[in-house]
Parts: C-alpha cells; sequence; structure tokens
C-alpha cells in the first residue's frame, strides 16, 4: 500500500488529514499505512477503497490494474432508489436486502455478512473444510467459524493467504467488485451492495419484485429513472 495508497489519494485530491478524518482514524495512522509499516483492518480497508474509488487488489498491489465496476441494471436501480429515498425508505430497501440474513447492515464497512456468505460458498464449491482452511492458515478452527458466521474479518495477511488458497481475488472474496468512479459508493452504500452482491440471482430477483410493490404503492416515491424495477 505504500506506492498505491499515497498515489490514489493524490489522484483524488485528499489529504493524510482528510482521509483519516474519513475514516475515524488519527493521521499518524494513515501515514502509517503509506510508509507500509502496517495495514489497515478489513472493516477499514473496506472503507478506505470506497473513499478512493478503487479496489481491494490494486490499493493492496496484489493487482497492476484498478478494476473497476460496471453495475448492471438492477445495481443501479438499487443505488438510485437509496440515494433517492427518505430515512424510511432507505431503511426499508436495506431491510430488504438483508431480509433472512444474521447480523445487522452496518455502516462503515464494519458487517461482514457478505463475506461470510462468500467465504462459505467457496469453501462448500471447492470442498474445502473449516479444519483444513484452519490448519494452512495457521489459526484456530474457532477464528475460521468467527469468520463464517458473521463475527469479524482476517487480517489481511491472511485475507491475502486465503484468496490464494480458495484460487480468487480478494475484491471477489469481500464482495467488493462493486467500485466505479462514476458511482462512488459511500460506507452505507457499500454495504448495501456487499449484501445485494452475496445474494443468488434468484434471491435479488424476488427483492426487486418485492421492491416494485412497496414503491409502487405509493408508500414511498419511486426515484425518476428507477423504472427498472417493474422491467
Amino acid at each position: 500500500m505504500k506506492n498505491s495508497l499515497p498515489s490514489l489519494r493524490q489522484e483524488r485530491g485528499l489529504s493524510r488529514a482528510s482521509v483519516s478524518e474519513r475514516l475515524g482514524v488519527h493521521v499518524t495512522t494513515v501515514a502509517a499505512w503509506e510508509r507500509g509499516v502496517s495495514f489497515p483492518t478489513v472493516p477499514r480497508l473496506l472503507s478506505l477503497a470506497s473513499l478512493l474509488s478503487s479496489s481491494i487488489g490494486y490499493l493492496l498491489e496484489l493487482d497492476s490494474q484498478n478494476h473497476g465496476f460496471n453495475p448492471d441494471a438492477a445495481e443501479a436501480t438499487l443505488l438510485d432508489i437509496w440515494r433517492c429515498s427518505n430515512s424510511d425508505g432507505r431503511f426499508t430497501v436495506s431491510s430488504l436486502v438483508r431480509l433472512g440474513m444474521d447480523g445487522p447492515l452496518t455502516p462503515s464497512g464494519s458487517g461482514s455478512t457478505g463475506f461470510s456468505r462468500r467465504l462459505a460458498a467457496l469453501c462448500q464449491a471447492s470442498g474445502t473444510t473449516r479444519k483444513y482452511l484452519a490448519s494452512l492458515l495457521d489459526t484456530p478452527v474457532a477464528t475460521v467459524n468467527d469468520w463464517l458466521y458473521s463475527r469479524g474479518y482476517p487480517a489481511v495477511a491472511s485475507l491475502i493467504s486465503l484468496s490464494g488458497i480458495l484460487d480468487t481475488s480478494v475484491d471477489s472474496l469481500l464482495a467488493f467488485d462493486i467500485t466505479d468512479i462514476a458511482l462512488a459508493p459511500g460506507p452505507e452504500e457499500a454495504d448495501l451492495l456487499w449484501l445485494w452482491r452475496s445474494r443468488t440471482e434468484g434471491e435479488r430477483d424476488e427483492l426487486l419484485n418485492l421492491m416494485s410493490v412497496i414503491f409502487s404503492s405509493g408508500t414511498f416515491a419511486l426515484p425518476a429513472g428507477a423504472t427498472a424495477l417493474s422491467a
């Protein structure tokens, strides 16, 4: 991060002080990240990538290119509705997206539900057991259970190892293939999209149909350009 972070920060016209203020950390902490002395926690890393419109892999200097995200019609509509809704409307949207999920939708990238669901799916697809995963990472099985049950994230070094073991990118593992300069999602929007991305295609279709009924009933105004809901 000692090369990518200052470069991305300067491209966005942000000072260390402004980054520290937005992330709720001391400016010396940001300086330590830029010197390569330490890494942010995964929740901070997610918020930092969102702030800088960067993919996680590029920010961690694992990828040579910053892979942006091109939203499909449903995702663009979801963001459109969120941004045009009042607080009650936003609560309804976030409640629907996390319907049936364990744990609340939390701001600033602190919720790990999207990561947990993606990790469980990748382990199942590859036939990787919790015990085997724990042995490869030299970590207790109880820690792996915490990750699978939305009780936290691994450290960045373990996250990178985990993505290698499961043969996926860190962005995919974190359900964070959503950053785009045009979208520039805020922390709450990023959380919403992480959870959305962790849903199956069938679940997304059902949610869109449900939102269409709710927002078309007049309870909440459907924003201009959001007609894709009923398409």
